[in-house]
């Protein structure tokens, strides 16, 4: 354990009894290091810190490290395996934990890192330091375990007291040690031996580590799906592994069929050609029990999901239709949102049938001139040409649908919104920029007023 995290999660594993392991504690305060109860503890960087602690400073525990690195070698001096342990944020934990992991892998030394990342509200330059420092260790180790502490909100109560929640934390890691120090040194009916597992986590980067108990008629289930669903862990996916080792351990009444059920649910989700390991254990003291530890190794990291900075969205209401309570609009509006917002008119289109939308008025006051109203009495005859020269832009379409361009940088009141009780309405923004002056002079009696005129 290296820094103040590393050892109270060593305190842990001593309180639950975990056999067959050495515990050593590293840190650069002389005081908190004598209240660990490992047998090995060592005190670094006194020349440095002069047994004052790192003050939160990562490069102050990373010379502290670098100071005694002789030390840390021949505590070492051994070991067949080695779990560092670290709490990212700090200063001994961040700084020293991959100087201690580097030492442990040039000596040959299967290293794995079992590391926690801080909580979001211990601050963002906790949090930096953890990220780098979490960079830092991945480079040294064969296998790292990342634990954040955030998630442990998704599974406590509100009430939940600290010490309960932070031990929950301190169980990921005990669990771990304690599924592999069980395969090693516990001889089982499938036996599995140190190369099996050198084999699965030597140079095998990001792990899934967990352990689970399941009790009573679902205990297959329940205990397999503690084992490799575990919240508290990164954003991992067992889906895909190359690598995966299995203790199954339960008492006398584990019966063969509850094996392989077991085998099966945990294998199914890794790579068809993985590397699985499979060790059987019977303890008699896990009578109406089962215990599954599973170590999955090289598989991917789940895609994060992407971030939206509603900041910098500019707060524009996009344009919206009016229409009679029993229809539904065929199409929706399809906007692009600009912080330009350009003075917009206001159009009626009173739709009565859909054979004789193209024919109807449009009314556009401020843009009639005396002399049209002379020419064109009907008024309809011009207005309706204007439209149309208008429409090349806009393609508005009896679905109530509208280009893009003709929607964009609309802003609306909400009198435009407002439909009369006896018209079926729809209230349509408009745009100064588009409207041109016709043409009069150029427009052609349409054939349905000579018709008319002709008929009269």
């Amino acid at each position: 354990g290296v820094g103040g995290g590393g050892m109270n999660a060593v305190n842990r594993m001593i309180d639950a009894g975990l056999a067959g392991v050495d515990f050593i504690v590293i840190n650069t305060d002389e005081q908190v290091v004598h209240l660990s109860k490992a047998e090995t503890k060592i005190v670094i960087g006194q020349k440095t810190t002069r047994g004052m602690g790192a003050g939160g400073n990562p490069d102050i525990g990373l010379k502290a490290a670098r100071e005694d690195r002789d030390r840390i070698s021949q505590s070492l001096n051994g070991a067949d395996m080695v779990f560092v342990t670290a709490g990212m944020g700090g200063g001994t934990g961040t700084g020293a934990a991959p100087i201690v992991a580097e030492i442990a892998k040039s000596m040959g030394i299967l290293t794995v890192g079992v590391v926690t990342m801080p909580f979001i509200v211990e601050g963002a330059t906790r949090n930096r330091n953890a990220k780098l420092g979490l960079d830092s260790i991945r480079q040294q180790v064969d296998t790292l375990i990342t634990i954040k502490n955030d998630h442990i909100f998704r599974i406590i109560e509100r009430n939940t007291p600290v010490n309960v929640a932070f031990k929950l934390i301190d169980d990921i890691l005990l669990n771990a040690v304690r599924g592999i120090s069980d395969l090693i040194n516990t001889a089982g009916l499938i036996n599995v031996d140190f190369a099996d597992v050198k084999s699965v986590m030597n140079q095998s980067g990001e792990a899934l580590m967990g352990a689970g108990e399941g009790f009573g008629e679902n205990r297959v289930m329940d205990a397999v799906n503690q084992a490799i669903n575990n919240v508290l862990l990164d954003e991992l996916s067992m889906e895909g592994a190359t690598g995966v080792l299995v203790n199954i351990c339960g008492g006398d009444d584990m019966g063969i069929m509850e094996w392989k059920d077991v085998s099966e649910l945990v294998t199914e989700k890794a790579d068809e050609t993985s590397n699985t390991i499979i060790g059987l254990t019977i303890d008699p003291k896990l009578k109406d029990r089962i215990r599954v530890t599973v170590i999955a190794t090289g598989f991917k990291k789940k895609a994060a999901k992407p971030m939206i900075n509603r900041r910098s969205m500019p707060s524009i209401e996009t344009p919206r239709f009016v229409l009679p309570s029993n229809e539904e609009p065929t199409s929706r509006i399809s906007t692009q949102i600009s912080t330009r917002i350009p003075k917009v008119e206001k159009v009626r289109h009173d739709l009565e049938s859909e054979s004789e939308i193209q024919l109807k008025t449009i009314l556009k006051t401020e843009e009639e001139s005396y002399t049209n109203r002379e020419r064109y009495p009907n008024r309809s005859v011009a207005q309706k040409q204007d439209w149309q020269k208008v429409s090349t832009d806009r393609k508005f379409e009896s679905d109530f649908s509208y280009s893009e361009k003709a929607v964009n940088d609309f802003e609306v009141d909400e009198a435009m919104l407002q439909r009369p009780a006896d018209k079926q309405s729809i209230v349509v923004p408009f745009r100064r920029e588009y409207v041109e002056e016709p043409d009069y002079d150029s427009l052609e009696t349409p054939a349905y007023l000579r018709r008319r005129s002709q008929s009269s």
